[in-house]
C-alpha cells in the first residue's frame, strides 16, 4: 500500500531502498538496523506529509489508478500550481478469488 503513495513522498525510494533490497530472492530476511530506521522514517513520513486536500473546483482534476494481482486503487487529485499532484480522495481494495483471474491491463 505505501507504492500506492509514493508520489507523496519526497525520495520515497531512497527512504524505503533497504526494505525493498529485503524482496529479492535469498534464502534469509536479514531485518537490520537500517531496515528499521526506514521503517520508522517512511511511517512518519506518512503522518507529516498532507495526504488529502479539499477539492478545488476551477482546477483541473486527475485520475490515477493502480492495479496488481493483488489489489486495485484509484487515487482522484489536483496539481496544485508550482506543486505534484495533491490527493484529493481515494480507494483502494483486495481483489477477491475470482477478480484475481481478470488481466490487470484492461
Amino acid at each position: 500500500m505505501a507504492l500506492f503513495y509514493r508520489c507523496f513522498i519526497k525520495n520515497f525510494v531512497t527512504i524505503v531502498a533497504p526494505i525493498t533490497k529485503l524482496t529479492k530472492k535469498t534464502k534469509t530476511f536479514p531485518w537490520t538496523k537500517e531496515c528499521q530506521k526506514a521503517w520508522e522514517l517512511i511511517k512518519h513520513k506518512y503522518i507529516e506529509t498532507l495526504i488529502l486536500i479539499s477539492p478545488k473546483w476551477q482546477a483541473e482534476f486527475h485520475v490515477h489508478t493502480y492495479a496488481s494481482l493483488l489489489a486495485m486503487g484509484a487515487m482522484l487529485s489536483h496539481n496544485v500550481i508550482g506543486k505534484s499532484d495533491q490527493l484529493v480522495m481515494y480507494a483502494y481494495r483486495l481483489l477477491n478469488k475470482v477478480e484475481h483471474n481478470y488481466n490487470t491491463t484492461k
